[in-house]
């Protein structure tokens, strides 16, 4: 959170949720929030993880300074997503194809690179 605050990112960050929320990809329920990685890899909290950072590396990747970034959050670090465990089976990444056809011009391009 002090990252997007310290990057004037939060704008991004809410902004990217209500697009997220006009396409009818709401939040998860209370039993989804417990986040665990290995259950949850290619779920709609993990894409937003993943596309929020993707917009703080690019604010900070714009600046001339070096920066250094951990992964405090990589989990395990391999996930096969091609595996067929009902854990995958009902998480974000049927979630996005169902929503593709509603992109549209004002789609900020973090969600538009998810359901592309």
């Amino acid at each position: 959170m002090d990252v997007c605050l310290a990057a004037g990112r939060w704008a991004a960050a809410f902004s990217f949720r209500d697009a997220l929320e006009a396409l009818g990809i709401h939040a998860p329920t209370p039993a989804l929030r417990a986040y665990n990685h290995h259950e949850q890899a290619g779920s709609i909290m993990d894409c937003l993880k993943h596309s929020l950072l993707l917009l703080l590396l690019q604010h900070y990747a714009a600046d001339s300074q070096p920066f250094t970034y951990i992964d405090g959050h990589a989990g395990r670090g391999i996930y096969d997503l091609a595996e067929n465990l009902t854990e995958f089976q009902n998480y974000g990444l049927n979630l996005l194809e169902r929503h593709h056809h509603r992109l549209n011009s004002d789609t900020p391009w973090a969600v538009a690179s998810l359901l592309e």
